[in-house]
């Protein structure tokens, strides 16, 4: 991994800009979004407690795995925090991943962090507070609760069977106006947060993008190539 390679791709907007990427949390999440990333070019580091949690990583992983606490401030240093573009904190407790991305932002001025809390009221609260927290339990409420209301619990069910993501991109100007329904596409990408003025919404299907809205949705594994065509202009 060479961390000098990080504005190599600046004047293409054609491309994924590549980033230092911190990832806290080795489990199933964790361990997936690592690979991906990396794969695309990333720059990843993989923080976990547990060393043998990153045997889920595989031996294809090229990024740089650290045993530690993804809250210690020397952990995350020796993680290379002070030049990292982004921080996930992806574990299974609600308080490490707060914590995390607490002093990802505050102590070290990481702006694109984000936690994934289980509690979506805890998730409200620091929403509020200017955390980027997203509860995957609301996320996944979501997109059962879109199918359903159509009445298709079929489509519902079938894309998760197999491996799943999630995704986040920031709007550019040939997505600006399109609505959420027409984003969609059933069985490989749901749209299932917008980031739009300094705040979280859980939009309708008529709700129309802005350009520089961040948006956070669902999709296959298998999808990537054709999610990421989508919203690269």
């Amino acid at each position: 991994m060479d961390a000098g390679q990080e504005d190599l791709s600046c004047n293409n907007r054609e491309r994924i800009k590549e980033m230092y990427i911190i990832i806290i949390g080795c489990g199933r999440l964790g361990s997936e979004l690592a690979f991906m990333l990396s794969e695309e070019g990333h720059d990843v580091v993989v923080i976990d407690k547990n060393s043998q949690s990153f045997a889920r990583l595989g031996s294809a992983f090229n990024g740089i795995t650290i045993t530690g606490n993804g809250f210690n401030c020397e952990i995350l240093e020796d993680a290379g925090i002070k030049k990292a573009d982004s921080l996930l904190a992806v574990t299974d407790e609600d308080n490490t991943n707060i914590i995390a991305v607490q002093i990802a932002k505050q102590v070290y001025n990481i702006q694109n962090v984000m936690a994934r809390v289980y509690d979506p009221k805890r998730a409200n609260t620091y929403n509020k507070l200017g955390l980027d927290i997203i509860s995957s339990t609301t996320v996944f409420a979501r997109v059962l609760r879109d199918q359903l209301i159509k009445n298709n619990i079929e489509k519902a069910i079938s894309p998760y069977q197999g491996r799943i993501a999630l995704y986040t991109f920031e709007v550019e100007e040939t997505l600006a106006g399109k609505m959420v329904k027409d984003i969609n596409k059933p069985g490989i990408f749901i749209l299932s947060m917008i980031e739009t003025k300094g705040q979280m919404i859980l939009p309708h299907p008529d709700y129309p993008l802005t350009e520089g809205d961040k948006i956070t949705g669902i999709g296959t594994v298998e999808g990537r190539e054709e999610i990421q065509k989508m919203f690269s202009g």
